[in-house]
């Protein structure tokens, strides 16, 4: 009977006796309290009863979970890779798993009950005999086994030991780790640091002397170094436009006097093609014939970065490449374009003096030849007064030609001859208003005439009558051109300039005064703007022109080392601008003294 059951028993006699004792009248009361005493212990022992269950369950539910869990812990340590044996103190097997089987080479099951020395090889079991004695020193050590193996098999043991309540050491852990490969590869890896260790000797050595040669080199190098950078501080310096062409021609070097010539720095210019860049010419040779010739030179014309145009001496040389590389070429340019100007200017300069000359000898036969031919149709007309109109009118016509003749010959005359006259302080505010007022009388009302002048202007030093001959052929010119009316401006300013003007060696840096004769005409086309000073050159009618008007301008202004600018768009007017020297300040005169 279990004790639910006599407890169950213990309750229902209780009951009993509580009703047969309610049927006495004899002491009710003691009765009573009697069984309910009863009634409580029995009810505290079915709730013992109950817990005790509960815990017969929970220690069924652990029994379970622990057994699973030890046969959890006996499959890893069965199916563990390291090997792993129990012992007693005196090295005895209790158990082993199969990977110590393995690497011990014995039967799993005839493992049990041997003693652990037995199978290892005999120079090993001194120091596993010290390790049984010595619980304490746990520290993993190697042993290699070699009797029953086929190879020889190094092992890793560590051992830990187990103690019982009392803290004995009852039992020893043991775990053999196959670490044969390893220390294969610490053998390996010791002998390659052998050899490494030797090889760094020899590299050592080799290192020190390629050292020593690259010493020896370097030092040459910084003395080539210096050469180059000397000779690139000289090329840097040239004032010549000095760069290098590959063989597609591509630039791959461009000196600061090239970006000085042309407006192109190195790096916009590096590895573009030269005649994209400063344009086609026919006088650039053919890179293959440079190359094959090893030179070649000539005068070219390029473009700049502006797109102002330059003549320069181009010098092609070819540069041998120091393996067998492909040939550069070395290109020098020389700027001659002020040399070319100067050189068209000292041509135009002897063909005028030829020109003065013949013209000047010209002109007094002329005027010897037109002498009697002005002279005898005055003649006539006196000793002919009852002549007819029609005579009249042809001996008048004789004598205006005449005149004409005489004139043009004194016109030539003066072209061809040197500045008449002093020179003296002028100002020009004062020519510019006689000019002004001889125009407002003379010239059409449909022409309209402003004159603007800078206040403070300087004075210049010239021959009053010669500067008025300037301004007035320049104004008489604007007024040509404007048959239908216009604007006819007059205006001065100081003016200071830093450079020599370009194309007038005659004039250099300084204070100039600027007098600018400006219409509103047709303008003058381009292709003919370069030859309107050239002497004889007219685009006047015939008979309305002896094309001597502008080349007198410019003789006179250049002689009083001045220059003369153009400036005209067709169909927009034109610009004179004449720059004379300032004088220097005192007390100048004025036009009409």
């Amino acid at each position: 009977m279990s004790v639910s059951q006599q407890i169950e028993a213990v309750y229902q006699r209780a009951i009993a006796l509580r009703d047969r004792a309610t049927e006495r009248p004899t002491e009710p009361d003691l009765l009573e309290a009697a069984l309910k005493e009863l009634y409580f212990v029995l009810e505290e022992l079915h709730t013992a009863d109950d817990e005790l269950n509960r815990q017969n369950q929970a220690l069924s539910a652990s029994q379970f979970e622990l057994t699973a869990e030890r046969q959890r812990y006996q499959t890893l340590f069965e199916l563990a890779p390291d090997g792993y044996l129990v012992t007693d103190q005196q090295g005895k097997i209790y158990h082993a798993n199969r990977a110590a089987s393995r690497l011990l080479a014995v039967d799993q099951n005839r493992l049990v009950g041997k003693p652990l020395v037995v199978l290892i090889d005999p120079h090993d079991r001194s120091q596993l005999q010290q390790r049984l004695h010595r619980p304490l020193a746990s520290t993993p050590w190697e042993i290699t086994l070699t009797a029953r193996q086929a190879a020889p098999l190094t092992l890793a043991i560590a051992t830990t030991h187990l103690h019982d309540s009392r803290g004995q050491a009852t039992t020893i852990l043991w775990s053999l780790r196959d670490i044969t490969q390893r220390y294969q590869m610490e053998q390996a890896l010791q002998a390659a640091h052998t050899d490494l260790e030797h090889q760094v000797a020899l590299r050592t050595a080799e290192l020190v002397e390629a050292n020593e040669q690259l010493q020896q080199e370097i030092e040459e190098n910084r003395q080539a170094e210096h050469t180059i950078r000397y000779q690139s501080h000289l090329i840097d310096v040239a004032t010549d436009a000095i760069y290098v062409l590959d063989p597609h021609q591509h630039i791959t070097f461009w000196n600061r006097g090239a970006e000085t010539l042309y407006g192109w720095t190195a790096t916009e210019v590096l590895g573009k093609n030269v005649e994209a860049l400063l344009g086609e010419s026919d006088a650039l040779a053919d890179p293959q014939t440079t190359v094959e010739a090893g030179g070649w030179q000539s005068e070219t014309n390029h473009q700049r970065k502006d797109g102002q145009r330059v003549t320069v001496l181009s010098r092609h040389s070819r540069v041998n490449s120091a393996t067998d590389g492909p040939t550069s070429v070395l290109v020098v340019d020389t700027d001659i374009t002020e040399k070319k100007q100067l050189e068209a200017e000292f041509l135009q300069t002897q063909r005028l003096e030829s020109l003065g000359v013949l013209a000047r000898g010209i002109a007094h036969d002329l005027k010897n030849i037109l002498m009697p031919v002005s002279i005898v149709p005055q003649l006539l007309l006196k000793e002919l007064p009852d002549a007819n109109a029609t005579t009249r009118e042809l001996l008048e016509s004789l004598k205006r030609a005449a005149q004409r003749g005489t004139a043009l010959a004194q016109q030539i005359l003066a072209f061809a001859s040197q500045p008449q006259g002093k020179p003296t302080q002028l100002r020009v505010e004062d020519l510019i208003q006689e000019v002004q007022a001889f125009a407002h009388h003379a010239f059409p009302q449909s022409i309209a005439i402003e004159v603007h002048s800078e206040a403070d202007l300087k004075p210049v030093c010239a021959d009053a009558t010669l500067l008025y001959q300037v301004l007035l052929n320049l104004c008489v010119n604007a007024r040509d051109a404007m048959p239908n009316g216009g604007t006819l401006t007059i205006s001065a300013q100081n003016a200071h300039l830093q450079d020599r003007p370009e194309g007038s060696p005659e004039a250099g840096p300084g204070d100039y005064i600027a007098i600018t004769i400006a219409d509103t005409g047709t303008g003058i086309a381009p292709d003919i703007l370069d030859r309107v000073f050239d002497p004889l050159f007219t685009t006047k009618p015939e008979g309305q022109g002896s094309g001597l008007g502008l080349s007198t301008v410019a003789k006179i202004v250049k002689d009083y080392r001045g220059f003369v600018r153009v400036v005209s768009e067709v169909g927009s007017g034109c610009q004179f601008q004449v720059y004379l020297p300032a004088a220097r300040a005192s007390a100048p005169s004025s036009a009409a003294d």
